[in-house]
């Protein structure tokens, strides 16, 4: 699909073969948008063998000689993923992973005690908020007790200002992802294989300056609370920042037609589209769509946990009920 448009209370969908499709309505459904360029990459004019943009897109290891080594950008799930899939195409080089913290996901552990939801807001301040998950955390697991905000981290998430939330996501946000979003054992077994035989290393620093050299490309980059830089030679740079949700820097045909005809707009934090409390997208004048709404990833500002499959199952029944008319009807068996 490559066109959206509202017409005397319709929507007309724009095919990609050139057809139209006529619809009461229209339900955006995007996914996520591929990771943002670094700065310091984006003007280094590394060819695409040298630099992979969107480690969904591209094969990962054609190519690489077993001596290279490959710099991954990124500590979280993508960069789990990417390295799994390298190692699994037989890539036996040096994997360096870098981010600013250098944090990565947790392991999870099976056969812990069932979860006591919280069902009220355990603290009203973000710092309180740390306080009582590491109280908690003391007093059984800290995965129990991550876990059992789930029920009302959207609630916590609405009621929270946009100061907070930019303080959340400024602040908190790599703690949390590292701690939320887990490690299945095997997984986490997996890499620390790898670390464990010094084919994998994370690391915590800042890329300051990328050159490419006839035969590598040259990361100059800064350890985090050190002043000196230093360099690391590398075959090829994945970018593995994880999904994006800044409109205003998206690629995607769909995407950049919607924003020039102002049918949409980011969300105040730049982390998707901008909807309103039934998810609806809100156009440039400020006015939510009556035709258009928008479910997934891309509604994170609004909701902020609408990324793992249980919540996204949660968020399409309820528009599907709102889109029939039975919003009495029940959400049994999500």
């Amino acid at each position: 699909m490559l066109d959206i448009e509202e017409r005397g209370g319709k929507v007309t969908l724009g095919l990609v073969n050139g057809g139209l499709v006529e619809a009461d309505k229209a339900v955006l459904a995007i996914g996520n948008l591929p990771p943002h360029d670094h700065p310091a990459i984006a003007g280094a004019g590394l060819t695409p063998w040298r630099y992979v943009g969107d480690p969904w897109a591209s094969p990962l290891a054609e190519g690489l000689r077993p001596h290279q080594a490959v710099l991954v950008v990124g500590t979280g799930l993508t960069a789990i993923d990417v390295i799994l899939r390298l190692t699994s195409n037989g890539f036996g080089g040096r994997i360096v992973a870098m981010s600013r913290r250098g944090l990565r996901p947790h392991r999870h552990v099976d056969g812990l005690a069932p979860v006591r939801p919280v069902l009220a807001k355990p603290a009203p301040e973000l710092s309180e908020l740390v306080r009582w998950a590491r109280q908690e955390a003391k007093a059984s697991d800290w995965r129990l007790a991550v876990d059992s905000i789930r029920p009302i981290t959207q609630m916590m998430w609405a009621s929270a200002d946009a100061e907070k939330r930019a303080r959340f996501l400024r602040h908190l946000r790599p703690f949390w992802d590292v701690h939320r979003h887990r490690l299945a054992p095997e997984v986490a077994d997996r890499i620390e294989g790898l670390i464990r035989s010094r084919q994998l290393v994370f690391r915590a620093g800042k890329i300051e300056d990328v050159v490419s050299e006839p035969e590598s490309v040259a990361v100059h980059w800064r350890p985090r609370g050190e002043e000196e830089r230093q360099r690391l030679d590398v075959a090829r740079i994945i970018n593995c920042t994880g999904p994006q949700g800044d409109l205003l820097r998206a690629s995607d045909p769909l995407v950049r037609r919607l924003l020039k005809q102002g049918l949409i707009r980011p969300d105040a934090l730049r982390l998707g589209l901008d909807i309103d409390r039934d998810g609806h997208i809100v156009g440039q004048t400020g006015r939510p769509s009556e035709h258009i709404l928008a479910i997934g990833p891309m509604t994170r500002g609004d909701l902020w946990e609408v990324v793992a499959v249980p919540d996204i199952r949660t968020q399409v029944a309820a528009l599907a009920r709102r889109l029939v008319n039975a919003h009495w009807t029940g959400g049994e068996g999500l």
